[in-house]
């Protein structure tokens, strides 16, 4: 990046291309190829690739992605999947280094087999940018340039060693993501069974999970007719309960309810007189992220004008109650 004005805007395009297409798709590897596909054209580059630790075999390596230019062969023609790492390389990227070649033929090589290593790939400089995964280097973004030297600028090695740290952050951000949503899954199956009416709430009081028991509970077909609800616009509660569970981790109130008519239609319609109006016990407990900020809330219902006449069954299902929460918590926790 020989001019610097040039450089900056080069640089500021390709991070925002980049941040775009990552924002813009689930599909990691379409999003990796793409950015090193840009990287291959600036540079003019034979092949981009990201080179990957072997997690059971630590001495060995992998090609995670490749990018070729027409009539370039693979880094990894006639080797197997793992192959080992060589040292010359290992030694400078764990010591936080980037590996600097600009011209594999004129630069004076301390290990041989490091220049044997290039030759054999046809590079005539490379660069290696060292790729961590805490606090550890787990791998490296290759450039190889096969037709001519290049001379490496200080610009270079930051806008890659940027356009690595955003790729990596990115890959692992949906990794994350995918067993979040896995944990997340499990949570509401396990919910789904549970032999109480159980309902999970955002904090600003939108309704985001319900299950069976709470639809059976209610009255209501479909969890879709329930969206419209929010915990914290209900006429179902008082002001004053409301903000107790804003405020504590446990709130139990009980209110009347008018089977058959949705949470949001409790006032907005005028009540027949063939409408049975039910007695429900709740339970809110604040569920908090793996940081300790509220995350959501779970409310436990029970149908107390069914159960009013047997104390030991509200007894059971009040146990029941608290071990939901605890799960629910552990499991928002292992989610964030």
């Amino acid at each position: 990046m020989a001019d610097d004005t040039h450089s900056r805007s080069i640089y500021q395009k390709t991070m925002s291309k980049a941040l775009e297409r990552i924002l813009h798709t689930d599909d990691i590897q379409e999003a990796l190829s793409d950015v090193l596909q840009d990287v291959l054209e600036y540079f003019k580059a034979g092949r981009v690739s990201v080179m990957s630790t072997d997690r059971r075999n630590p001495d060995l390596q992998y090609c995670v992605i490749e990018v070729l230019a027409d009539g370039v062969s693979s880094s990894m023609s006639g080797r197997e999947d793992r192959f080992p790492k060589h040292r010359w390389w290992y030694d400078k990227l764990e010591a936080g280094e980037c590996v600097v070649v600009n011209d594999a033929e004129a630069m004076t090589w301390d290990d041989p087999s490091a220049y044997e290593l290039t030759k054999s790939l046809g590079v005539r400089s490379h660069i290696g940018v060292p790729i961590s995964r805490y606090s550890h280097i787990s791998g490296f973004l290759a450039v190889d340039i096969i037709d001519r030297p290049y001379e490496w600028s200080e610009a270079d090695i930051q806008w890659l060693k940027d356009l690595t740290n955003l790729m990596m952050l990115w890959r692992r951000l949906q990794k994350s993501r995918n067993d979040a949503s896995a944990e997340r899954n499990k949570l509401e199956k396990v919910l789904m069974t549970m032999p109480i009416g159980l309902c999970m709430y955002a904090t600003d009081g939108s309704i985001t999970f319900a299950n069976d028991r709470a639809m059976n509970i209610f009255g209501v077909k479909k969890f879709q007719d329930a969206k419209q609800f929010n915990l914290f616009k209900s006429t179902l509660l008082s002001e004053e309960t409301k903000k107790k569970i804003q405020e504590q981790d446990l709130v139990d109130a009980t209110f009347e309810y008018n089977y058959g008519l949705m949470p949001f239609e409790q006032d907005a319609r005028k009540i027949e007189h063939n409408i049975m109006r039910i007695s429900i016990m709740a339970r809110y407990s604040k569920i908090y992220d793996s940081f300790g900020e509220p995350k959501a809330y779970l409310v436990a219902y029970m149908d107390k004008t069914r159960e009013q006449n047997n104390s030991q069954k509200i007894h059971e299902l009040d146990e029941i109650i608290s071990l939901t929460a605890d799960f629910a918590q552990l499991g928002y926790s292992r989610i964030n």
